[in-house]
This record gives C-alpha cells, structure tokens and sequence, in this order.
C-alpha cells in the first residue's frame, strides 16, 4: 500500500506534480475536489465554495469576506463524507449546462479534479491500484474519463462532463473511492450537482448606437470603440458563450427596428439645454414645457460635459420612447445604448428599478470592455452589485439598512411626484414619461424593491470576489442564485423560455 503525503501547498487551481513517500494507513483520509480549469472563461454555470481548507491555494475565501456566511452556506449541499479529523465542510458545488454544451458555446464542460487531505497533516491513504470512479446514479451524466488513479488522483486530472439527454430535474454525480482494503464497495468523497438545462431562455436586445451630430461623430465612433471586442457580434458572443450562458440564457443582438438603423445622433447643445432645465425643442405654446427639464434632467451634464447616470436614464426613457415607441412600451426586450458620451462615475448604467425597465448604457471608456456588458445586462435582470456599501463615516451599510433607505427614497419621491397634475401638461409626450415615471415609483415602493433585495441577499467586502456584479479585475462568474433570478426575470418581462 502507498500512501502519498503531499509536499508543499497547491499555487493555483490548474495542479502541479507532488512528490511522496510511502507510509501506511486503512481509511480515505482525503475529499475530491471539482473545480474550473485555469483556461476557464465562462463557458458554463459553475459555483463552489470557496473555501482554503477544501481548496488549498485558493485566492478567495468566502468565510471571511461575506456578510452573513450563514446565507451563503444554505446555497450548497453539504456532503457527509466518512474520513478522519475532517477539517472542513465539503459543501457540493453547483453546475449549470446546455445539453450538448458544446454546440452552443463551442466548449465542452471541463473541470479540474483532484483530491485533497483532510487530516491535517497532508497525507493521502490509497493503494497503487486504487482509484475513484464518477458514478452518475441516475444515468443521466456522463464523465470522462470515468476513473482516476494513481498520481492523478493528487496531481489532479481534467474530466469532461456531458449531458447524455436534457435533464427535466436536478441530477448529480458522485465521486467514488474504491479499494479493495475498504469494508463497503465505494465511499464517497465528493459530489457535484447539476442543474435541469431542459429550458433555454431567450432576449432580443436592441442596440442602440448614440452619438454627438454637432461634434461631427458618426456612427463609425461607436464601432471604432468596438472593434477590439469583435463589434457586435463579438459582444453578442460573449454574452452567449462566456457569460449570461452561465443561466442558460441566450440573446440575439439587433442594430435595426422595422428595417431601419438604431441610430440617435444628438445634439451637444440639445444636452446643455435640457441640463439647465430647458426644452429646446417644445412642441406646444404649454407654459409647463419646460417642467419635466426642470424636475428630471436638469443637472444631466457636468462642467466637462459628463453626464449624471440617472439623469441620463431619464432622458433616455423620455427620448427613445418618443422615437421607438413600439420598442419600449409592448416588446419583452432589452434596449443598450453604446454612447460615446462619459459619465461622471460609471462605465455604465442601469435601473432595476422598476423591475421591468429596459434601458442599460455602457458609455464610451467603456465600450470595448466585455464585461461590462454582463454587468449591466445583470442589473436589467434584477442583480444588484455584491458588495456592501459603506456610508460616509465609513460605516458598512448592512443588507437591511440599504433595503430600509432605499424603500424610504422611494416613498418619498412618489408623495413628491403624485401630486403632480399631469393634465396640465399638454404635451402628450410629456404627460406619458411623467406619468410612467409615478407608476415606476408606485410599483418600486410596494413591491419591487423588497423583491429585489430578497433576491440579492447574499454580499461580499467589495472588489474580492471574481463575480460579475462585484468592481474588480476578473469578472467571470455568476451564482446558482443568480442564475435563478435572471432566469425568472427574463420569464417575466424580457424574453421567453423553451
């Protein structure tokens, strides 16, 4: 019997040859451990604990970023694995995968799998010619290879995972330790479930390519912005194979609406007049034209012509609905702008409230960053950032107290705007946005934002974390958690599901 004590600690995910010496033990003294490959790039829906004691060498602990550990733990199975002075919890990762992976995103679901100690003292109890088997006991799943032995078993292995038919409930597979010393046929060491993928979900998106008429920009200034990323349908790649894909969710980019570009050249001074609170194109002899400019865009450009981000929004929610009415009021949709504007704190902007808004806008230093895209498009689909917030003394701002101020903000805004009498405004167009907009609040108050952040509970010290919805410089991954709220919210009012 050989039993291999590890050397050293693992550097990174990928897995390095060990060195070990021969000593003699009875019982599995270690887990199986999945986890993505270091070319990993977003081409399925994983997520697993993070966690040094169950992953040696990895950067992230979740234990001691999180808010509340408690919420994040109930996401994952907890596998009772029979092993000696176990050290941590195997919490069970989740994967999530098309049925023939391959033919959607042009990978195959490939994973990292190797065993880890869990005695302390780095040693691995198993025969030369023992080895763990993949055992998918509903059938359904299928690995390969189907064992690993000998110095893979510490070394690590890659093992592609396919779906031999859609799966219309959660299935699992099982890692198991077989060897003739033990008393039973096999013990588990490790596990990973898997999500049902028998329903795709699918968004169209129309994009919207705003620019500066009197600044002579074209539509060419936004498209030499995005020709980095592969233009738009590199940026439509991306989102289907690298990370909305991660909630078996799938969109097809649009630059055109009834056989005509969307295209919206604006005016800087039109801009400049409606951040001083003018309409510098009214359509009535109205003495309240100017009051929407007044109440909501005034302030929309700073002293460098950088816009405030929800401003902005509004404006655009005003603007657009004028020109593509069809668009933003009756189709379960999303509308991105590509700007070549700057704003003044942001890469990008989207409201999700209320939960059904469509409008999202990635601005100029920010249009050849893939991610952004995700980022944005995840807020549309009720995400909300994964870090906490801090307040001006510096204080974290707990998960319930932004709650509690928010809904408080909202309240407040909609006994401000409700009493407005919209029938004095006579322009129609007007009189719509305002009255959309007291809606929104309406629908924000009592419903929308405890929903939200119901669904968004779980949170991280800010720009730790390699999450879509997090400020850092890997952003890769989203949760089983929010794969589900993504999903429900394109159900809901962005697309459909088949």
């Amino acid at each position: 019997m050989a039993t291999l004590i590890l050397e050293g600690v693992l550097k990174d995910y990928s897995g390095s040859p060990q060195t070990a010496e021969a000593t003699i033990k009875s019982r599995p003294l270690f887990h199986g451990c999945f986890f993505p490959l270091s070319t990993y790039s977003g081409e399925f829906g994983f997520d697993w604990m993070r966690d040094r004691n169950a992953y040696p060498g990895s950067k992230i602990h979740y234990a001691g970023i999180s808010e509340d550990f408690s919420l994040l733990e109930a996401e994952y199975d907890v596998l009772d694995i029979p092993v000696e002075n176990q050290e941590a919890k195997y919490y069970v990762p989740w994967l999530n995968m098309f049925p023939d992976n391959k033919s959607v995103t042009g990978k195959d679901v490939e994973l990292f799998f190797r065993v880890n100690p869990c005695n302390g003292d780095g040693v691995y109890d198993f025969e030369d010619d023992d080895y763990v088997e993949f055992v998918s006991p509903g059938g359904n799943l299928k690995v390969t290879p189907d064992k690993v032995s000998g110095l893979d078993l510490y070394n690590g292995k890659s093992v592609k995972i396919n779906c031999l038919k859609p799966l219309t409930a959660n299935d699992y597979i099982e890692a198991v330790y077989r060897s003739k010393n033990l008393t039973t046929e096999g013990e588990v060491v490790g596990k990973i479930n898997v999500l049902k993928n028998d329903i795709t979900y699918f968004i169209n998106i129309y994009v919207v390519k705003n620019y500066i008429s009197d600044a002579n920009e074209t539509p060419e200034t936004i498209n030499s912005k995005i020709r980095s990323i592969g233009e738009i349908n590199g940026i439509e790649d991306y989102l289907n194979k690298h990370s909305l894909n991660q909630a078996l969710i799938q969109v097809k980019l649009y630059t055109q609406y009834d056989k005509k570009d969307l295209n919206w050249p604006i005016r800087l001074s039109t801009l400049q007049a409606a951040s001083n609170g003018k309409n510098s194109n009214p359509t009535t002899d109205d003495v309240n034209k100017d009051y929407i400019f007044q109440q909501f865009f005034k302030g929309l450009l700073d002293s460098n012509n950088k816009v405030n981000q929800s401003k902005f929004l509004n404006y655009i929610n005003f603007r657009f609905g004028n020109m593509f009415p069809a668009i933003g009021e009756t189709q379960k949709c999303i509308l991105l702008y590509l700007t070549s504007l700057d704003s003044i704190s942001a890469g990008g902007t989207s409201s999700i409230f209320p939960t059904n808004n469509k409008h999202c806008i990635v601005y100029n230093p920010n249009l050849g960053h893939k991610a952004t895209y995700a980022h944005e498009i995840g807020h549309i689909l009720g995400l909300l950032h994964t870090f906490t917030i801090v307040d001006r003394d510096g204080k974290t701002v707990s998960h319930e107290d932004e709650r509690k101020i928010l809904l408080s903000s909202f309240q407040k805004k909609y006994g401000l705007y409700k009493s407005i009498e919209v029938n004095n405004l006579l322009d129609v167009t007007h009189r719509r946005f305002v009255e959309k907009y007291i809606k929104g609040l309406k629908r924000s108050k009592e419903s929308d934002c405890n929903t939200v952040y119901d669904n968004n509970k779980i949170r991280f010290k800010k720009g730790l974390t390699d999450n879509v919805m997090d400020y850092s410089r890997k952003l890769l991954f989203f949760s089983k958690s929010q794969w589900k709220v993504m999903q429900t919210e394109v159900e809901l009012y962005y697309g459909i599901k088949k």
